[in-house]
């Protein structure tokens, strides 16, 4: 179990905005009368996501989620819109579940571009199916907006779907979203929200994050990999190059989903908040990723210890056989610590009652079988 119950102060499960509120382009986004904004941030967005419709703007995600589930029934595929009210959730992979009740919308997560393969084969199909079936698809985009690619991910890949979701990253952070497609109109979002919305997409377009977001996550997979080399660990790697997730094998008698859950409490512990992918916050892009690696480090180290202990077998019930010693240690008693617990030999004392002086001597029995509880 972890060695403290500290809240998070580093987070990879989400990514926060793309950029600070306090960075200067986004403060002085805020001053000053700018009567062009309404046109000029429904101009940029569109362009961004190149798909043809509406580019509505909402107060925030959940508004926008459920402007389109009254429009009809959302099922959404695997982690799309975490967290959101949906009609229905299946496993990333069941489309035909999916879309089984015939849903008005199917909301997916695009993967990362890769310029070398195109669009990835199992992306094409569940788009093709959703075609097929006569559902819309909406893009979730609230978290890989603007770091999987120059804007958006749909228009990096050339993909056709009916609408693209972005959400508050956007907006340093400021609830906000915003719909672009085939979509309701609407006119929701707060002006300090556009404004900021504004400023993020002319920073994107003047200085595009995707290349050094790339080189950081994968500067941290590889000190993560590095450590767990170190640790003999047996990790893999699930999901996209730019949003990883991490995985264990089965290993030393413990299955790998069971490394994986302590693993997070004890980067937790470590201060640093990691569940599915990976999402690697803006800050780090500059600043670098020493500290998520410092806390990965000491998670996998205490994996180490964890599997140590897991694989250990510690009996009790013997006698305290050597003369003096703790008074403590002499009523509490003796036992024997045994790694691998699996071990095929047993480890005791031979006392007088065998025929030998009391704690004279140790006796080895090499067994058949497999020991431990």
């Amino acid at each position: 179990m972890p060695q403290s119950a500290a809240e998070p102060t580093l987070r990879l499960d989400r990514p926060g905005p793309l950029f600070a509120a306090t960075a200067p382009a986004m403060v002085a986004a805020l001053v000053g009368e700018r009567p062009e904004l309404r046109a000029a941030l429904r101009v940029r967005l569109a362009a961004a996501v190149r798909i043809p419709g509406i580019v509505a703007l909402h107060r925030d995600v959940g508004s926008a989620v459920q402007a389109l589930r009254a429009a009809g029934p959302i099922v959404a595929l695997g982690a799309a819109l975490a967290g959101r009210d949906v009609d229905r959730r299946v496993a990333g992979d069941d489309v035909a579940a999916a879309l089984a009740e015939a849903p008005r919308w199917l909301a997916v997560i695009p993967p990362s571009p890769s310029p070398q393969n195109g669009v990835p084969a199992a992306f094409a199909a569940v788009l093709a199916a959703a075609r097929a079936a006569g559902v819309q698809v909406l893009a979730d985009e609230t978290q890989a907006f603007g770091r999987l690619a120059p804007t958006s991910v749909v228009a990096a890949l050339g993909v056709d779907v009916a609408a693209v979701l972005v959400g508050d990253d956007l907006a340093a952070g400021q609830p906000f979203a915003a719909l672009v497609g085939d979509v309701p109109a609407a006119e929701q979002a707060s002006e300090p929200a556009r404004r900021l919305a504004l400023a993020s997409l002319e920073q994107l377009r003047a200085a595009p994050l995707q290349q050094r977001y790339r080189e950081r996550i994968a500067e941290l997979r590889a000190a993560v990999s590095a450590a767990a080399s170190e640790q003999e660990l047996q990790l893999a790697w699930a999901g996209c190059e730019t949003a990883p997730e991490l995985r264990f094998a089965d290993q030393e008698g413990a299955p790998g989903d069971l490394i994986l859950h302590h693993f997070g409490l004890e980067a937790a512990a470590a201060g640093l908040a990691v569940a599915g992918p990976w999402w690697l916050p803006s800050a780090a892009l500059h600043a670098g990723v020493q500290p998520f690696a410092k806390a990965l480090r000491q998670a996998l180290a205490r994996i180490r210890t964890l599997l140590i202990e897991y694989n250990s077998y510690l009996s009790g019930g013997l006698p305290y056989v050597w003369p003096g010693g703790d008074a403590t240690l002499r009523t509490r008693g003796a036992a024997i610590y045994r790694y691998p617990r699996l071990g095929d030999v047993d480890v005791g004392v031979v006392d007088a009652a065998a025929g030998g002086a009391s704690g004279a001597a140790l006796r080895i029995a090499v067994l058949p079988h497999a020991l431990g509880p």
